[in-house]
This record gives structure tokens, C-alpha cells and sequence, in this order.
């Protein structure tokens, strides 16, 4: 009987250690794979989820890069074919007609190319406007102004200066800088 209980003793005890050794050889290593497994999916989901954003991040940009270029393409397809130094003095000489200034003079200053547009200079102009001894001529003026830059996307306005007519101390002249981007 002794042999016996030794012998299932022994048995039983080899069975546990057979079940140890499957469980620590077998089953361990998966749980430790499956482990790693899971943190390598979070980390490849931080990554996607990066990348996502990077996604919708370029097609953003690329809209606003659609939406650039049609607004170059409306700005090219308004501009005249000519020369910009006939064109630009005589939209500007009509603009400020239109408000009752009946002989503005235009006056190239100078051109310059454009760093950012390639292919485009920026051309700055004074516009003479002789004023009478009305006080509403001022007023004309400001209103000239602010509607050439609402009406003329490629002007604006960069200086306004009233002065008295050094002929004429009861006259003033009001000179109008103006920088216009055109194609070169």
C-alpha cells in the first residue's frame, strides 16, 4: 500500500509538474505575446490616428490651395492684355471722374517685382486731384478712395495727402499713392 500511495504521489506529482511545465512553456509565452501584441496595436492606433490628422490637415491646405488658384485665375482672366503703364493710369483717371474730379493726373512712380508672385511686379502711382474751395470736395475724395479699394481688387490705397496749391492758397491739391499688382 505504501508503494501504491508513493507511486500516485509520485504520478499525481508528475502530472502537476507536466501540467507546469505546459502551462509555463505553452500558455505564458502567449500571454506575454498577446501582451506586447495589444501594445503595439495602441501605439500603431496613436500613429494612424497622428496620421489622420495629418490627412485632413494637407486637405485643408490643398482647398485653400484650390481655392487660391481660382482666385488667380479671376484676377488674370480681368486683367487687360496691354501694357500696364496704358491701362492702370486710364481705370484709375475714369475712377476718380466718376466722383466729379473732372482732370485727375496719373504719374508713375516706380515698379517693382514681387518677391512672393513670382511673375508680377507692383507698380506705384500718385494720382493728382485738384480740389476747389468746397468743403464737400474733401469729402469726395475720402469716398473716391474707399471705393478704389473696394472696386479695384489689384490697388490700394497707400497714402493720402492734402496740401494748398502753391499757386493758389485758396486751392488744395490732394495727391492719392497708389500701388497697383499686375502681370510683368
Amino acid at each position: 500500500m505504501r508503494t501504491k500511495l508513493i507511486l500516485l504521489l509520485v504520478t499525481r506529482g508528475m502530472m502537476a509538474m507536466a501540467a507546469w511545465l505546459y502551462y509555463r512553456h505553452t500558455l505564458v509565452p502567449v500571454q506575454e505575446r498577446g501582451r506586447a501584441l495589444v501594445e503595439q496595436i495602441r501605439e500603431l492606433d496613436g500613429r494612424v490616428n497622428e496620421a489622420r490628422d495629418s490627412l485632413k490637415e494637407c486637405q485643408a491646405v490643398e482647398a485653400e490651395t484650390a481655392t487660391a488658384r481660382v482666385a488667380v485665375h479671376r484676377l488674370e482672366r480681368d486683367l487687360p492684355s496691354s501694357s500696364a503703364i496704358f491701362w492702370v493710369p486710364a481705370r484709375l483717371k475714369e475712377h476718380f471722374r466718376r466722383f466729379g474730379f473732372a482732370e485727375p493726373l496719373a504719374r508713375l512712380n516706380t515698379a517693382q517685382e514681387d518677391a512672393e508672385l513670382p511673375g508680377y511686379q507692383r507698380i506705384y502711382w500718385t494720382i493728382g486731384l485738384p480740389l476747389n474751395d468746397d468743403p464737400k470736395s474733401l469729402g469726395a475724395v475720402l469716398l473716391a478712395v474707399a471705393d478704389l479699394e473696394q472696386t479695384e481688387r489689384l490697388s490700394k490705397v497707400i497714402d493720402v495727402t492734402i496740401q494748398p496749391d502753391p499757386e493758389d492758397s485758396r486751392r488744395r491739391d490732394a495727391a492719392i499713392t497708389v500701388v497697383t499688382l499686375v502681370k510683368q
